[in-house]
């Protein structure tokens, strides 16, 4: 649980104000149960998402 929260809240600093709490459970809660590192791997994939999308807007 401890390592979700930490993820969680790299995700809010990561994309910036463009961090939606809905989108972030929802990527990490439709994986289904799966092992933790899956997960830290999905956060992760959504942070690159985020930021890609972020720099795209940005330019």
């Amino acid at each position: 649980m401890i390592r979700i929260l930490e993820l969680r809240d790299l995700a809010r600093t990561e994309p910036g104000d463009r961090y939606d709490t809905r989108e972030f459970h929802n990527v990490l809660l439709t994986s289904g149960s799966v092992p933790l590192g899956i997960l830290e791997y999905l956060a992760k994939q959504y942070m690159e998402k985020r930021a890609c999308h972020h720099l795209e807007h940005d330019s």
